[in-house]
């Protein structure tokens, strides 16, 4: 497989494209990098859900833009055909992970990694939901940094099948009993799930969920094994008020 690397900056003081006036300070870009170099770094990209775009983290070092900013500099590894098709996508984004449980490596357990964004989420909520997980999964996860606008309410959830996508539906209970933690009532934005679920091949398929009700969360999340097993797509949406999306 030829690779490409890439690299820029993917969070700064300069402030956002779509608003000047949304900015970071320097204590959170600083913030950041701690957390980085602490626990170490994943990045998700954030595009067109068509596309998967497996990330191999190079480098990440805080550097001075060219506007006069801080930043956060990375430097990754991508598969080059799948980087031609999205390079130019205006929705293109990263998710910057970082990793303050780490699962065990002993563990017979199926592994469940949580990450909740930073920006809206306390990080006792993140030990909480390792703790609803304990039971049944090997879990980990730790705090998710999007750089991209609008920063939504966003939880990412990797669950590694130890079958086909059916093989989770067990797990999903306890699944929802952590998301549960996440959940927003109105007026807020509700929370957008992201549910990717990979097979022991390495394949993934992910599955988004907007919600802010339990019951609605919970019949979602209770769904997404069978409809990953019933079809051969890589992205399946729900929202709290359309139900099941048809992309």
């Amino acid at each position: 497989m030829t690779t490409a690397s890439v690299d820029g900056f993917v969070a700064s003081t300069d402030g956002f494209a779509a608003s000047s006036s949304v900015r970071l300070t320097d204590g959170t870009i600083r913030s950041f990098m701690d957390d980085i170099r602490r626990n170490g770094l994943g990045v998700t990209p954030t595009c067109a859900a068509a596309v998967d775009l497996p990330v191999r983290v190079l480098d990440a070092a805080i550097r001075e833009t060219p506007a006069g900013g801080l930043g956060i500099w990375v430097s990754v590894e991508v598969p080059a055909e799948r980087w031609a098709r999205i390079r130019d996508m205006r929705i293109f984004g990263f998710l910057i992970t970082s990793d303050v449980r780490r699962p065990a490596t002993t563990s017979s357990k199926p592994t469940g990694l949580v990450y909740a964004d930073a920006q809206h989420f306390a990080g006792r909520l993140l030990h909480e939901a390792f703790e609803r997980l304990d039971s049944r999964l090997n879990a980990g996860g730790g705090p998710l940094y999007q750089c991209s606008l609008p920063s939504l309410p966003r939880v990412l959830v990797i669950l590694h099948a130890p079958g086909p996508p059916q093989s989770v539906a067990p797990l999903m209970d306890d699944v929802t009993s952590a998301a549960e933690l996440f959940l927003r009532p109105a007026p807020a934005e509700a929370t957008h799930f992201v549910v990717v679920v990979v097979r022991p091949d390495g394949r993934r398929q992910k599955a988004v969920v907007r919600a802010r009700s339990p019951e609605s969360l919970g019949r979602a999340l209770a769904a997404v094994p069978s409809h990953m097993a019933a079809e051969d797509r890589q992205a399946f949406f729900f929202d709290e008020d359309a139900g099941w999306l048809q992309r």
